[in-house]
């Protein structure tokens, strides 16, 4: 009947607590699980069909999501997210966790085909290609709801389960799309970034940090970050700290040793070489310029 779930998976101390409950259409399949996970267990998930996670409980930081196998970094599981085809995903346990989870997957060209109509077809296949995060659902918790309810105790046919899958699908691609012309973070996305870097300057930032922030996959971020800004992340953080720096230098009468260890630099050496390489001038240098020509 229609397609299937291409699903390739393996668990290692996930538990089924309840029969699982799912709809098969002819372009929809839904599964509802109740499961309950050990602290140390583990996942593997990949699909040739696009599909939409939704996580009806807060699991907090107890599972962890990674795309890129056997990397270190991970970010917490969103509640709500759609995962591309062929897309994989590990996840690891940290807590010992019940959780209610719904899963629907998609037929090829259904999600291109409900997104056309509101940003084109070229953008809708390119806004597709990349994963999406929500980790603050909002109303698209309310509409999985209704989707779950459906699946648990079927009242309606697929015209109202794909309705609702169109609406989740216009939430969670709301504000995220961009053209293969275009494939830059947004301006938002950007400002997001910027603030959070200025924020937390005194420590190391990894990019799966700036990731989470953007709600993307680590290795998307990167693609797309790199893209619009022509530099990698760690690059960039690298001249926001020492703009930064120069800035304290010029405008502050703190101490340079106070001034690298407030910024995260791991030595004088390392933070003379970072002022020197942004302004071609020593951090010593540059405060005696600055009080020179101070009124």
């Amino acid at each position: 009947m229609g397609f299937s779930r291409n699903l390739t998976y393996r668990t290692e101390g996930i538990e089924v607590t309840a029969p699982l409950r799912y709809r098969h259409f002819d372009t929809v399949i839904a599964d509802l699980w109740h499961a309950r996970a050990k602290p140390d267990a583990s996942g593997f998930y990949a699909s040739h069909n696009p599909r939409i996670i939704v996580f009806f409980d807060d699991v907090g930081d107890a599972i962890r999501i990674t795309n890129d196998e056997g990397s270190t970094a991970s970010r917490p599981m969103a509640r709500i997210a759609y995962v591309p085809p062929g897309m994989p995903s590990w996840t690891a346990f940290s807590a010992a966790i019940g959780f209610r989870h719904l899963d629907l997957y998609l037929s090829p060209g259904l999600a291109q085909g409900m997104l056309a109509g509101r940003m084109g077809k070229i953008a809708a296949a390119a806004a597709l290609r990349v994963m999406v995060e929500r980790r603050e659902p909002g109303d698209l918790l309310v509409i999985s709801e209704l989707l779950a309810a459906e699946v648990a105790a079927p009242k309606h046919g697929e015209v109202y389960v794909l309705g609702l899958v169109q609406a989740l699908l216009g939430g969670l691609f709301g504000d995220t799309a961009r053209t293969p012309a275009d494939p830059r973070l947004g301006g938002a996305q950007m400002r997001r970034l910027r603030e959070h870097v200025l924020a937390h300057l005194h420590r190391r930032i990894g990019t799966a940090e700036l990731a989470a922030v953007v709600e993307l996959s680590e290795s998307w971020f990167n693609r797309r970050f790199r893209a619009g800004m022509g530099l990698s992340a760690q690059a960039w953080i690298a001249r926001l700290r020492a703009q930064r720096a120069c800035e304290m230098i010029e405008q502050t009468a703190l101490p340079l040793h106070e001034i690298a260890l407030q910024l995260g630099y791991t030595d004088q050496a390392h933070f003379t070489r970072a002022v020197r390489a942004y302004v071609g001038a020593t951090p010593g240098g540059l405060r005696r310029v600055a009080q020179e020509t101070r009124p």
